[in-house]
């Protein structure tokens, strides 16, 4: 599966998506089934998967990719914590 990312002012590119960015952000779990959830996923999914092939470019960086990874995890868990606050 791949994202396609247009910006205005910059190229269009794809990202593969990875199972396991899939799987890191539990892709397939949506209880509420609020579709604000599933686009904070998407978005995710996509990130870490870009990330995941960028580490793989540059492996010296490895540590600096560990680190954004688990960062992200953490910020994107927040963004469906608020996205489901109240329900």
């Amino acid at each position: 599966m791949k994202a396609a990312i247009q910006l205005e002012g910059a190229a269009p590119f794809e990202v593969e998506i990875t199972d396991q960015a899939m799987d890191d952000v539990r892709f397939k779990f949506n209880p509420s089934n609020l579709d604000n959830v599933t686009k904070l996923k998407s978005v995710a999914a996509t990130y870490l998967s870009l990330l995941e092939q960028l580490s793989k470019e540059n492996p010296a960086a490895g540590r600096e990719f560990a680190m954004t990874r688990t960062l992200f995890q953490f910020v994107s868990m927040g963004g469906v914590l608020a996205a489901t606050k109240g329900m």
